[in-house]
């Protein structure tokens, strides 16, 4: 189940026994626990109704005694579990299962995150079937986009369009490892509230924001669009001592020319701009840049540019020569040719 719905369980009261959380996205399962401990645990009784339990500190016996404990001046109490599948193994699941009947006065979040339990681990199996476990799993762009919005609006405070689109481009969420939580998306969403005047704007995003290593990708990419070698050259070397990988390098490379290509050819046949981006399933940021570095190129060029690029993925990945000489032949090939 996606988390979305079992937050409309918890609006409609729906919530009882057994609930598995898994998934990536620890700022949304925290957010989750919170709404559903604020749903059903009233302030008061939060210390007779409320139960934490380290998984590994206790042994089983001693935390189902917890899970049998009546709640007080209440129908219900939460019992969340943390840590519990490295020290008791699929023993714990075989455990929990048996008990999954007697949950009447009981909701139990086996809380999971950030990893993910096998589709073969019985308890899983057992949960799913009765669709209780709730996935939280990187939000997609879109949802990003709209999610840092709603915080940035919450800050009473707007962002310019420009900026807002640099900055998810900074952050590069979910595909670097500086970024894989929106807790650290919202702690650069802070910096920015900071500021001291009503909207943010693309000099406060370029001098506040910390940059994912991505960041220096994306003015590879810049200086190949705008076919500046010596710029080129030298995010390379940046990217090497930063320890990025070639072919994750070489991947953006070839998106670029492919949206490159696309734009170029469509632009030859007259076809709209609105359509052409629609077609290419990009953003009006990325759209502009694009549509200004195809200037640079001629379609034969471009052409000659793909075939390139599948080349010297070939070489990469048989990991025969040096991968980063390989990828600065092929960046410059594509630039001087």
């Amino acid at each position: 189940m996606e988390y979305m719905s079992f937050l409309k369980k918890i609006e409609k009261k729906m919530v009882r026994g057994y609930y598995l959380f898994q998934g990536q996205e620890v700022f949304l399962a925290d957010n989750t626990l919170e709404r559903l401990i604020d749903a059903y645990v009233e302030e008061p009784y939060r210390d007779f109704n409320l139960t934490y339990i380290e998984g590994d500190k206790h042994s089983f016996s001693e935390i189902e005694e917890m899970l049998a404990q009546l709640p007080f001046m209440s129908d219900i109490k939460v019992v969340v579990i943390k840590n519990f599948a490295k020290e008791h193994g699929k023993e714990f699941g075989k455990r929990i299962i048996d008990l999954m009947d007697r949950d009447e006065h009981l909701i139990c979040v086996l809380y999971h995150c950030p990893e993910t339990l096998g589709k073969n681990y019985g308890l899983v199996k057992k949960l799913s079937e009765r669709k209780r476990v709730i996935s939280f799993d990187s939000v997609t762009d879109k949802q990003l986009e709209g999610w840092v919005e709603k915080k940035i609006y919450e800050g009473k405070k707007k962002i310019a369009e420009d900026a807002k689109v640099l900055f998810l481009e900074f952050i590069n969420y979910s595909r670097d490892r500086e970024f894989k939580s929106l807790y650290a998306v919202e702690g650069e969403i802070e910096k920015l509230l900071n500021i001291d005047k009503d909207t943010i704007e693309l000099f406060d995003v370029e001098n506040l924001t910390s940059k994912s290593v991505s960041t220096n990708i994306f003015r590879l990419t810049d200086a190949i669009g705008a076919r500046k070698i010596k710029e080129a050259l030298l995010q390379l070397q940046v990217l090497e001592e930063l320890d990025e990988e070639p072919i994750r390098t070489l991947y953006m490379v070839s998106r670029l020319i492919l949206l490159m290509y696309g734009a170029k050819s469509g632009k030859n046949r007259q076809v709209s701009s609105y359509e052409i981006q629609s077609s290419l399933g990009i953003g009006n940021y990325e759209w502009k840049k694009v549509e200004d570095y195809i200037q640079y190129y001629t379609l034969e060029e471009l052409e000659k540019a793909i075939l390139e690029v599948q080349n010297t993925d070939a070489i990469l990945k048989s990991k025969k020569n040096d991968r980063h000489i390989e990828l600065i032949r092929c960046i410059s090939s594509v630039i001087i040719s």
